[in-house]
């Protein structure tokens, strides 16, 4: 995928100018909605709301709207990207188990979340872990294996391609012919 031209380069003077002017634009739209993840969202929120700013100078086909449409469109687009990292998968488990990535846990947080552990379906988990099992034996190749791990721990499909140096192209086809094994193990036909 093609990088835009504005990505890398420095605010130029009137940029500069554009960003000082309709900073408070970024503080209102926290403030707004996520008052309680300020702190947390300021760095990502601010580097969108730059990238805004360049991408509107640079063009010319996004003069028919406000520049505050554009800001705020880039504004929620950055905070939706900031939730769905903070709550994929491998950083927040299912069920109410804690990811020791999180800094911040206190013990008292440990012992109230492990008394809900113990209330997870555990027939559902055997069948899972069943089928999952069946999934394995069938598949002979240690790639398909391994993106299925990933996959389950919610690895997003660009770390995965990054993590094999293969192309987009190339997982695609993998988790085709994944898709292909279940399909047979699992169709009534």
């Amino acid at each position: 995928m093609r990088k835009a031209s504005y990505t890398d380069r420095k605010l130029t003077v009137k940029e500069q100018a554009i960003a000082e002017k309709y900073f408070d634009l970024v503080k209102a739209f926290l403030y707004k909605k996520y008052y309680i993840y300020y702190d947390q969202m300021i760095d990502d929120i601010s580097f969108a709301y730059i990238q805004a700013i360049k991408k509107y100078t640079d063009y010319e086909r996004l003069h028919c709207y406000k520049i505050e449409t554009i800001i705020y469109k880039s504004l929620e687009g950055a905070a939706a990207n900031y939730f769905r990292k903070r709550n994929c998968l491998k950083r927040k488990p299912q069920r109410d188990i804690i990811s020791y990535d999180d800094k911040k846990i206190e013990c008292s947080k440990v012992v109230t979340q492990i008394e809900k552990a113990h209330s997870y379906n555990i027939e559902k988990l055997a069948i899972s872990n069943l089928m999952l099992y069946d999934i394995f034996c069938k598949i002979q190749i240690e790639r398909q294996k391994r993106i299925i791990i990933m996959l389950i721990e919610g690895y997003k499909k660009v770390e995965i391609q990054r993590y094999f140096d293969i192309t987009y192209y190339r997982l695609q086809k993998e988790i085709e012919n994944i898709r292909k094994i279940v399909n047979e193990m699992y169709s009534d036909n």
